[in-house]
């Protein structure tokens, strides 16, 4: 039997809930099943410590501004090395580089996470959103309330 190749994309590894979250599913789901990586765009943080001790590989991107070219195209050549069957995203500097890079390298399940109702958002934000749902499988939420914070925003409900 093959596993599944996950590869789960975060902006930091901070302590927040986003990074406990992604956290303790890479070190939960079944090493049998699932070979997980992740990868982190700016940096690391206290759960590196967690993934290190359940033998979870980690990449530091060094992502330094809100638009970084040259974190992108790392992390572009990050997911072609890696060829995961998943990429997994997680809030919006994440769900933006990496569905853009795993689009690009021709992942074939796109997730992405939404873990909060985001009223910091701009008008583009939800551009750049509408946008990169149409190349996900599916969005991912923790909440009925975040679901429909999306849907408002013009995200369809039946991702």
């Amino acid at each position: 039997m093959t596993r599944i190749r996950l590869l789960q994309i975060i902006p930091t590894l901070d302590q927040g809930g986003a990074e406990k979250q992604m956290s303790l599913l890479a070190c939960g789901l079944s090493p049998n099943d699932f070979d997980v990586s992740v990868c982190a765009l700016t940096r690391g943080g206290p759960y590196a410590q967690l993934l290190a001790d359940h033998n979870i590989p980690l990449t530091l991107l060094g992502k330094r501004w809100k638009f970084d070219p040259f974190a992108a195209r790392r992390l572009l050549k990050h997911i072609r090395q890696e060829q995961p069957d998943i990429v997994h995203t997680w809030i919006f500097a994440a769900n933006s580089f990496g569905r853009w890079a795993a689009k690009k390298a021709g992942v074939p399940v796109i997730v992405a996470g939404e873990r909060c109702v985001d009223p910091w958002k701009s008008w583009w934000h939800f551009a750049i959103d509408r946008k990169l749902a149409g190349w996900s499988q599916c969005i991912a939420t923790n909440s009925s309330g975040v679901r429909d914070f999306y849907v408002n925003q013009g995200i369809p409900h039946d991702k």
